[in-house]
């Protein structure tokens, strides 16, 4: 039994293949890795996914970051039209201002329903001040005869 249980470690490590972080050595059965970085910590930026290519050969991908979609400040709903975007792919140099933003005022930072509500608020608040001059021409209309 001893003999048995040397024998299947030797053929352990013959089928199981080296992955190095840096300087670290880790081994893992039956896959070869191929790493990009080196950077041995399980960081949010250096998360992977294991791919076998069409060559039969094991790599890592790196997976990107999950990015939040923009948000309208008031009512902490997604916008409709505008794309979730990492920082860096949603910047000037990389996409169209057309493709960042909704062709409104407030396109892209404010929801539809919230600019409507402004616009309604503002006429209805210009209304107002018509009312009071009217209201106050007549007063003084009435006080004079």
């Amino acid at each position: 039994s001893g003999e048995a249980a040397k024998r299947e470690e030797r053929e352990g490590k013959r089928n199981a293949i080296v992955i190095r972080f840096g300087a670290q050595t880790h081994r893992q059965d039956g896959a070869a890795f191929d790493l990009q970085k080196e950077a041995l910590y399980a960081t949010k930026s250096n998360r992977v996914k294991k791919v076998r290519t069409p060559g039969g050969k094991l790599v890592f991908h790196y997976v990107a970051k999950k990015s939040n979609a923009p948000v309208d400040p008031k009512t902490k709903q997604i916008l409709n039209g505008v794309p979730v975007l990492r920082p860096a792919k949603g910047s000037k140099s990389q996409t169209n201002k057309k493709d960042r933003t909704v062709h409104r005022p407030y396109g892209g930072v404010l929801s539809g329903a919230n600019v409507k509500e402004r616009i309604v608020r503002a006429f209805l608040i210009e209304e107002q001040k018509i009312v009071k001059k009217v209201l106050k021409l007549q007063s003084k209309k009435t006080s004079k005869k």
